[in-house]
């Protein structure tokens, strides 16, 4: 999995940055994002808006090789979907998940609890903006052999 989690971090960095490399819609009303590069490539797709369900897959010459899943929903006032960006932004081969464990940032705490490892994994992500929640995500994942 190590080659596939490399080029994962890298084409989130690159997409998660700027929304940079959108795609056509891969369904009605989502918003797509993709990075190639070699033999690989990621997509995002995302549906909703207070609530999101979002899909990011990896292929590896053609085959489908890792997904997750992520269901989330702003629960009250003080979401910034730039602090979400900032915070998955600071994934890293130990924590490839979505963020990390924990990032603070000004009055923005976000916080991700994981189950499990690369190859199959559920988790939390949560942000709190002045200690009260605003923001949560239930996610899985793994390999797909």
């Amino acid at each position: 999995m190590g080659s596939v989690v490399d080029f994962l971090l890298k084409a989130r960095r690159k997409v998660y940055r700027s929304g940079a490399n959108p795609a056509g819609s891969s369904v009605p009303t989502s918003y797509d994002l993709e990075y190639r590069e070699d033999e690989f490539y990621y997509r995002s797709t995302s549906l909703g808006g207070l609530y999101t369900a979002t899909q990011e897959r990896v292929w590896k010459n053609g085959k489908p090789v890792w997904a997750i899943n992520i269901m989330g929903r702003i629960v009250a006032d003080g979401f910034q979907g730039s602090f979400l960006r900032e915070a998955l932004l600071q994934i890293d081969h130990t924590f490839p998940f979505r963020g990390p464990q924990e990032y603070k940032q000004g009055d923005y705490v976000y916080l991700s609890r994981i189950e499990g490892d690369v190859s199959w994994f559920s988790g939390i992500e949560e942000i709190y903006f002045h200690d009260k929640l605003v923001y949560e995500a239930r996610f899985q994942g793994g390999a797909l052999y």
